[in-house]
C-alpha cells in the first residue's frame, strides 16, 4: 500500500498564497515620487524665500526686529514676513500635494474566497467538492500602458509652476503696496513737520501782534486774524498727524508686524534723484514681456491647460488590469493529495459608452479660456505702460522744474511782505497769508516729490523688475 504523501507545511502554504501579492508590487513598485520644489522665477527687486510655517518675531537670522526701516528693509521684511505671501505659499504647497498625488501609483486589489465547503457531509451517493480556497491580486496597468500617470503628473507639474509664477506676483503687488505706504510716511512725516513750523511761525506772531496791539500799533481785528490763524493751523496739524497715523499703520500691516511687536520709524528722504529715467517704450514692453509675473503665470496656465487636456483624452482610454489567483484544493479527505494551482486573465473595461466625452471638453474650453486670458492680459500691459509712462514723466516734470520755481516765487513773495511788516506797510492779514502760501508751496513740493518717487516705482511694478531710478 503507497503511504499517503506529507502534509503540507503552514509555512509553504502561506508562501505560496503570498506570491500572487508580491509580483505586481515587484512589477511596479509602491513608493511616491519625489517632488522637487521649484520656486518662484526671480520677480521685482528679490526672489522671494522659502517661507516658514506659522509667524515670526524676529528677522530671519534671529535677530531682533529692527527699530528704523529703510526702503529696502521694509520691502525684504514684507517678503519675508507678510501673511498674505505666507497664505499665498500655502498655494504652491497645495499644488505639490497635487503633485504628489498625480504621482501615486494605484493600489493593487486582493481578493479571497472559500468555496465548495459542505453544508452536509459529501458522500459516494451525494458527491461534492472537494473544498477550495482561492486567492488572487488583480493590478490596474492601464495607468502605464497607455499613459495615463504620466500625463497626470505633467498636468499637476504645469500646476505647480502656475501656483509658483502666482505667488510670485502676489509678491509683485505686496511689493509695490509697501513702497507706496513707505513714501506714504515720508509724505505724511513731511507734512507734519511744515505744519509745526507753521504753526510756530504764526504763535510768533501771536505775540508779537499782541505786544503791538497793547502800544496802540496794531488793530483787535489784526489780533483776532492771527488767533483764527493760529486754529486752522492746529487743525491742519492734527489732520496731518491723522495721516501718518494712518500710512504708519497701512506699513505696518504690510511688512507684517502683529500689535505685539516693536513700533518702528522709517528712515528715507523725499530728495528726487540725479539724472532723468529712460522711458524708451519698446524696451519697457520687452522688460515687461520678460519679467512680470503674472504674464509668467498666464503663459504657464497655457501650457498647464494644454497638459491638461491631454490627461483628459488619456483618461477616455479603457481601464485594464491583470491578475493572478491561486487556488487550492483540499483533496486529502477523498483519498488524494491537496492540489494547488494558479491562473491569471485580465479585465479590460469596454468603453461603448463613456469615453470621457465631457472632461475633454471642458479641458479643450480651459484650454482656450488661458489663450484669450493670456491675450487680454498682454494688451492690458499696453494700457498700463502708457499710464506708468506718462504718470512718471508728468511727476517728474512736477517734482523738479516747476516745483522748484514755485516755491522759490512764493519764498520772494513771503520775504518781500515780511520786510513790509516790520516797517509798517504791509498788514498782519497779507504777512498771514503770504507765510501760509509758502508753507502751502512747501507742501506741495514734498507731496510732488513723495508722487514722483511714487511714480518711479509704480513703472517698476508695472515692469516687474527694478530699473528705475
Amino acid at each position: 500500500m503507497t503511504p499517503p504523501p506529507p502534509p503540507r507545511s503552514p509555512g509553504r502554504r502561506r508562501r505560496v498564497l503570498a506570491l500572487p501579492m508580491a509580483l505586481p508590487l515587484a512589477l511596479v513598485g509602491c513608493a511616491a515620487p519625489a517632488v522637487e520644489p521649484e520656486g518662484p522665477d526671480p520677480w521685482f527687486m528679490h526672489a522671494p524665500p522659502a517661507w516658514s510655517q506659522g509667524a515670526a518675531s524676529t528677522a530671519d537670522d534671529g535677530a531682533p526686529l529692527p527699530a528704523v526701516l529703510t526702503l529696502r528693509g521694509a520691502i525684504a521684511e514684507t517678503v519675508a514676513r507678510s501673511r498674505v505671501l505666507r497664505a499665498g505659499a500655502e498655494d504652491v504647497e497645495q499644488a505639490r500635494a497635487e503633485q504628489v498625488t498625480a504621482g501615486l501609483r494605484p493600489n493593487p486589489t486582493f481578493t479571497s474566497a472559500a468555496t465548495l465547503l459542505p453544508l452536509r457531509r459529501f458522500s459516494e451517493r451525494r458527491p461534492g467538492g472537494p473544498p477550495q480556497f482561492d486567492a488572487g491580486v488583480s493590478y490596474p496597468i492601464d495607468w502605464l500602458v497607455f499613459g495615463k500617470r504620466e500625463a497626470a503628473l505633467e498636468s499637476a507639474r504645469k500646476a505647480t509652476r502656475v501656483a509658483d509664477a502666482t505667488l510670485a506676483d502676489v509678491a509683485r503687488q505686496e511689493v509695490a503696496a509697501t513702497i507706496a505706504a513707505f513714501y506714504d510716511v515720508l509724505e505724511a512725516r513731511a507734512l507734519v513737520a511744515l505744519s509745526q513750523e507753521q504753526l510756530e511761525d504764526l504763535e510768533r506772531l501771536q505775540a508779537l501782534t499782541e505786544r503791538r496791539a497793547g502800544i496802540g500799533a496794531a488793530g483787535q481785528v489784526d489780533v483776532d486774524r492771527v488767533r483764527l490763524a493760529l486754529l486752522e493751523g492746529r487743525l491742519q496739524l492734527q489732520e496731518d498727524e491723522l495721516a501718518l497715523a494712518t500710512a504708519q499703520a497701512t506699513l505696518r500691516a504690510l511688512v507684517g508686524r502683529m500689535p505685539e511687536e516693536p513700533e518702528f520709524d522709517v528712515e528715507g528722504d523725499l530728495l528726487p534723484p540725479v539724472g532723468e529715467p529712460r522711458l524708451d517704450a519698446a524696451e519697457l514692453r520687452g522688460l515687461a514681456e520678460r519679467h512680470r509675473p503674472d504674464l509668467l503665470a498666464a503663459r504657464r496656465e497655457v501650457e498647464r491647460a494644454e497638459a491638461e487636456l491631454v490627461r483628459e483624452r488619456r483618461e477616455a482610454r479603457p481601464e485594464l488590469a491583470l491578475a493572478l489567483g491561486l487556488t487550492y484544493q483540499y483533496q486529502e479527505v477523498i483519498g488524494d493529495p491537496d492540489a494547488p494551482s494558479f491562473g491569471f486573465g485580465f479585465d479590460l473595461e469596454l468603453p461603448f459608452f463613456d469615453r470621457n466625452q465631457g472632461n475633454i471638453r471642458r479641458a479643450a474650453s480651459q484650454l482656450r479660456q488661458a489663450e484669450h486670458l493670456l491675450r487680454a492680459l498682454r494688451a492690458r500691459l499696453d494700457g498700463e505702460l502708457t499710464v506708468a509712462r506718462r504718470g512718471l514723466e508728468l511727476a517728474r516734470a512736477a517734482a523738479t522744474t516747476l516745483g522748484d520755481t514755485q516755491v522759490e516765487a512764493a519764498r520772494s513773495v513771503r520775504d518781500r511782505i515780511e520786510a513790509a511788516h516790520r516797517i509798517g506797510a504791509r498788514s498782519v492779514l497779507e504777512l498771514i497769508d503770504a507765510q501760509m502760501a509758502y508753507r502751502e508751496v512747501l507742501r506741495q513740493q514734498a507731496s510732488r516729490r513723495a508722487d514722483y518717487w511714487r511714480a518711479i516705482h509704480q513703472l517698476n511694478a508695472v515692469l516687474g523688475r527694478e530699473v528705475l531710478p
